[in-house]
């Protein structure tokens, strides 16, 4: 999954610099998301939990591809954002907060992946972007004890989800 997410953006950028044949790079690119729908389909069936390096990738790399007009299967992303996000219709869990597995990463990058899926603001994910927000270190930064690279690897990836999720999230 990452190979292909990885494929797709280098590819992409690229081609934004205009240094490689754009057929080649379209059906590069097109192949990647292909791949990626495969493994997302497969995700949906076994998947156990809103997995950051499955289902989050697959948000932020169609909105990529969209935005470059390499086709994405929009009922698979649909069936996706609904498993995935199906959490956030639940204020009650949100004022809870007892469900709590480094949520300076975690629900940073759920809130980020929501906002590029189009989830517009709720009540629960409000709660999530304040107890976020309520992370924070004297220092200015969040932690994560998450080591998994690409997507999560230090302060640094827990500040920018956080920081995001705060941004589209909290309320003013």
């Amino acid at each position: 999954m990452h190979f292909s997410a990885i494929l797709l953006l280098t590819t992409l950028s690229t081609a934004l610099a205009g240094n490689l044949d754009q057929t080649k790079i379209r059906t590069a690119a097109t192949r990647a998301q292909t791949t990626l729908e495969a493994v997302e389909r497969t995700w949906q069936t076994i998947g156990y939990c809103y997995s950051c390096h499955n289902d989050a990738m697959a948000v932020h790399v169609a909105k990529i591809s969209r935005e470059h007009g390499i086709p994405v299967d929009e009922n698979l992303a649909l069936k996706e954002a609904r498993k995935a996000y199906s959490w956030m219709n639940s204020a009650e869990e949100a004022a809870l907060g007892d469900y709590f597995v480094d949520p300076a990463l975690v629900d940073g990058i759920e809130l980020v992946s929501a906002k590029e899926a189009g989830y517009p603001a709720t009540f629960a994910l409000q709660a999530y972007a304040r107890r976020i927000a309520r992370l924070q270190l004297g220092e200015g930064n969040w932690i994560s004890s998450d080591r998994r690279p690409p997507q999560s690897h230090s302060a640094w990836s827990a500040t920018a989800y956080s920081l995001a999720a705060i941004r589209d999230y909290l309320p003013p």
